[in-house]
């Protein structure tokens, strides 16, 4: 995984610079569970998850500047699961 800066085509339409996450899509799949606790995560058959390979799956969508403060703030409910090769 890498936490880097990178290019997102945002609604089709522009190339915005952001701050996020990218998986390596070989050997790697990360499952997004947004109505997944921790303990659901933990606890769930991973089997019954979905999980994709896409490279920008974790993304930078998990937080979100504010511009009056200037300050992101990290959705800390998010969870990811993430399957490897090994």
């Amino acid at each position: 995984m890498y936490f880097t800066k990178y290019v997102e085509l945002l609604d089709g339409e522009y190339y915005y610079p952001v701050v996020g996450v990218l998986s390596i899509p070989e050997g790697m799949e990360v499952g997004d569970g947004p109505e997944l606790s921790w303990n659901d995560i933990i606890l769930a058959d991973w089997y019954t998850l979905e999980f994709s390979n896409v490279w920008n799956e974790i993304g930078y969508d998990w937080k979100e500047y504010d511009f009056e403060s200037k300050e992101y703030s990290i959705d800390v409910d998010r969870c990811f699961a993430i399957i490897t090769a090994n």
